[in-house]
């Protein structure tokens, strides 16, 4: 159930950055965001952003992303869980929505079921 909710914010964000100039600026902020992350914390953030927002076949699944970036499934959850808060966080101050650092992904999940174009 919360793979199929990260593919639905995925999808939803993929189809979006190019149609509206709030999701890619909210897109451009956070992949500098997690560059500098990655930097910092030897992680790979941006690479799956890139990988999932970018390249996004119909068939991306958490299997294959973890795969392609040399990291576990259960970390690539993870990981694709923090990059959609952050695009969130990036999306709220630039559209003045609600956000704290303790949003649930439910709520972030609410958010983009809601919206409709």
């Amino acid at each position: 159930m919360a793979t199929n909710r990260i593919r639905f914010i995925e999808k939803l964000i993929f189809e979006c950055i190019d149609k509206f100039d709030d999701y890619k600026f909210a897109y451009e902020q956070m992949r500098a965001y997690l560059k500098t992350k990655d930097v910092l914390d030897k992680t790979n953030y941006c690479a799956i952003a890139e990988m999932v927002f970018i390249d996004m076949p119909a068939s991306t699944t958490i299997l294959k992303v973890s795969d392609e970036s040399k990291s576990c499934e259960a970390s690539i959850y993870q990981y694709r869980k923090y990059i959609i808060k952050a695009f969130y966080y990036f999306l709220a101050g630039r559209k003045n929505l609600p956000f704290s650092a303790d949003i649930e992904f439910d709520d972030i999940y609410k958010y983009f079921s809601t919206i409709s174009f």
